[in-house]
């Protein structure tokens, strides 16, 4: 990586003079970004620059090792190496300059770094896309003419100490729940999280395919070249809020400082909600799901939501009826996951998918559930598979067949109704996922990777998350609770009602009465 391991050797004879106009262009060219900062944020700043750096050469920088040291991952990740090139180049990249001639990390090039990646700068493109192409380029190594690329190994890296953040939050998150207000020791996680190779296996069979490799689903490996096209591509597709972890956590490290105490555990981002809360065990769902959830779901249902369990199949019960009274009437966005056992597989490209093994499906669903004969939803509705790849399905915009549910018919997902993208019947036994050309009114994107294949399976758990938080919950339950009372109130009344009917009828002699009810009319009658 363009590191300063890789500086250093580019240095030569240039060291000294060019070293020193490298640091002048890069201070000249960022001056700006004082507007873009509070004057706490630029105090805690410049204060972080000075605990940290080194005259080098005449030049006050901060020096890798301590530069890895401060960012505060564990020492088996090897992202701090990584970032520390990035880090000295990216005010260069913004500002169109040359990458070569990397010195050290200046205060300059600090203050923009960390600018670009909080996304402070209002002025500048913050879409997806550019703020992609401008990461993608920094952790590219300096080439003359040739196309920008990075391998599998250093992005692997980059998304090891990412999902390493997530996972450290929520494990602590859920270490505060269960101990309450009593202090205890950070979590500890580890470094390693199998859910990431699936992400970046999926980003190297998207490589593969544009070099005409069409039917190579094999584990990526580390020396895999990926281009800024296929990476901006798969990231604006499935992970398009990757990045989003690290503006928290990099704002926490250089305009929080230790001023408000060490960022350790659940408060490793500060003040900020950038993840979810939740208090849940799921049959499903791991840390390593739950990290490559909150990078594509939309930012109104991770930042600072309350995620909890609505239904369990195996909890609850496998059925239509057992689903309705348990997610009907929240009024939050949900995710609906689904444990598979495949029985049949079918197509000319199925990836790693083959009978007799699992898959974990599910679909974003942003509307509250309910039956109609109708499909409902908007285009924020999505599916996904978690394993045994990884793959977003968005909804391409060219219709409004997002969701179905029938209590005779069951759940279902794109396509028309009777032949869906994704299907599950009304007992919650079996199910089909279809990625067929061929199919009628299409919803949602279709496979990149997998052009054509159509998979049944049977059921092995089904849950529902609600992510709307506590007060859709608690709205959820007045809901239920008005409908009861309604319900008795109208029995009430229909019961008054049949009895009045009755006593007005028998007076006219229209409704026999009975010997039994006769004899205590009359017995009323003499008692008058």
């Amino acid at each position: 990586m363009g590191n300063s391991h890789s500086s250093k050797s580019k240095q030569g004879s240039k060291k000294g003079h060019s070293e020193r106009q490298s640091t002048s262009q890069c201070s000249q060219s960022t001056s700006s970004t004082d507007d873009n900062l509070t004057p706490k944020e630029l105090e805690t700043l410049t204060e972080v620059f000075r605990s940290l750096k080194k005259n080098v050469n005449g030049v006050d920088i901060i020096p890798e090792e301590t530069f890895q040291v401060y960012i505060g991952l564990p020492k088996e990740l090897n992202l701090p190496h990584i970032l520390y090139g990035p880090f000295c180049r990216l005010p260069r990249i913004i500002n169109g300059a040359q990458t070569e001639d990397v010195f050290g990390l200046t205060y300059e090039c600090l203050k923009t770094s960390t600018v670009f990646y909080c996304e402070q700068n209002q002025k500048s493109d913050n879409r997806c896309g550019a703020r992609m192409k401008v990461f993608f380029e920094s952790l590219a190594e300096p080439t003359d003419g040739e196309e920008i690329q990075v391998s599998c190994g250093n992005i692997y890296d980059v998304f090891a100490g990412t999902f390493w953040v997530m996972k450290t939050y929520f494990a602590n998150l859920l270490q505060d729940n269960l101990t309450g207000d009593q202090p205890h020791s950070p979590v500890t996680v580890p470094p390693n999280e199998p859910a990431l190779d699936l992400v970046l296996s999926q980003l190297a069979i998207y490589q593969r395919k544009a070099r005409g490799e069409n039917n190579n689903f094999s584990v990526f490996s580390s020396d895999e070249m990926i281009t800024s096209t296929v990476f901006e591509h798969f990231v604006k597709r499935n992970i398009p809020g990757i990045l989003k972890v690290w503006r928290a956590y990099i704002y926490a490290k250089f305009y929080l400082g230790e001023a408000e105490g060490p960022r350790v555990g659940r408060h490793i981002f500060g003040d900020k909600e950038i993840l979810p809360n939740f208090d849940f065990s799921s049959e499903i769902l791991n840390l390593g799901n739950v990290c490559i959830l909150t990078s594509f779901l939309p930012p109104s249902a991770v930042h600072g939501a309350g995620w909890s369990i609505l239904y369990n199949g195996s909890e609850h019960g496998y059925s239509m009826n057992r689903l309705e009274t348990r997610v009907f009437k929240y009024p939050g966005p949900t995710l609906l996951l689904v444990k598979v056992f495949v029985t049949k597989v079918q197509g000319s490209s199925k990836g790693n998918i083959a009978k007799g093994g699992e898959m974990i499906l599910g679909a974003y669903v942003n509307e509250p559930w309910r039956f109609s004969k109708q499909f409902w939803g908007t285009n924020e509705c999505q599916l996904f598979e978690l394993s045994p790849q990884f793959e977003v399905f968005p909804s391409n915009n060219s219709n409004n067949a997002h969701v179905y549910c029938s209590a005779s018919q069951g759940i279902g997902f794109g396509g028309k109704i009777g032949q869906h993208q994704l299907y599950f019947d009304n007992t919650f036994q079996a199910g089909k996922l279809l990625n067929d050309p061929l199919l009628d009114n299409i919803t949602y994107t279709m496979s990149h990777s997998r052009p054509d294949f159509q998979i049944e399976f049977d059921i092995i758990e089904i849950e529902v998350i609600g992510l709307g938080g506590e007060q859709a919950k608690r709205q959820q339950n007045r809901e239920w609770q008005f409908e009861e009372k309604e319900a008795n109130r109208r029995g009430n009344v229909n019961l008054a009602n049949k009895n009045q009917s009755r006593q007005i009828l028998e007076m006219a002699g229209i409704l026999d009465i009975s010997a039994g009810e006769m004899e205590t009319m009359r017995a009323q009658s003499e008692e008058k």
